[in-house]
């Protein structure tokens, strides 16, 4: 289902760029899920047509894309603005427990991360930082987030994808 997600968006004026290394090489996250793994590994860019909202890939986690964002900028940012040690602890906890696999900054800054944690493992959740206020679950896996974009773009609105689509 990653490459109907991929071709969902390219349809829909999305750049696409195929992989130029081997998958066996590609750096990614120890925990990723291998659903996230193999859609990471498919693409060395996967964003919209204004590059205001991409998909991470093999690339981004290795550190080797030209992105003006890292991979991990959402942990950065809340692990500076905690103002005291319970709330560096609270973001630490949260993205041992998440990989971010998107990002957007269309509107302000969110992200889509998948959990890796074995309570929320391959679930796919939309966030503006790591509070737990922030955090809405979209869709348990992969392919129900291809079927959310599809109905997107069928016109049935999925309200919390229009920061990315």
């Amino acid at each position: 289902m990653a490459s109907n997600l991929i071709s969902l968006l390219v349809k829909s004026g999305w750049r696409f760029e195929p992989p130029t290394m081997r998958a066996e090489t590609m750096a990614l996250p120890p925990n990723l899920p291998a659903e996230l793994a193999r859609f990471c590994r498919s693409f060395d860019l996967l964003a919209s047509a204004d590059d205001t909202a991409w998909f991470f890939s093999y690339r981004d986690y290795a550190s080797a894309s030209e992105a003006a964002f890292s991979w991990n900028e959402f942990e950065i940012a809340d692990l500076a603005a905690a103002m005291n040690e319970q709330q560096r602890q609270a973001v630490v906890e949260f993205w041992k427990a998440h990989v971010p696999v998107a990002m957007s900054v269309r509107d302000d800054h969110a992200f889509i991360a998948v959990g890796v944690a074995q309570q929320n493992s391959g679930a796919l959740y939309l966030g503006e930082s790591s509070y737990p206020e922030d955090i809405e679950r979209l869709s348990s896996n992969l392919d129900d987030l291809a079927q959310m974009v599809e109905r997107f773009f069928a016109g049935q609105q999925t309200r919390a994808l229009m920061r990315f689509l």
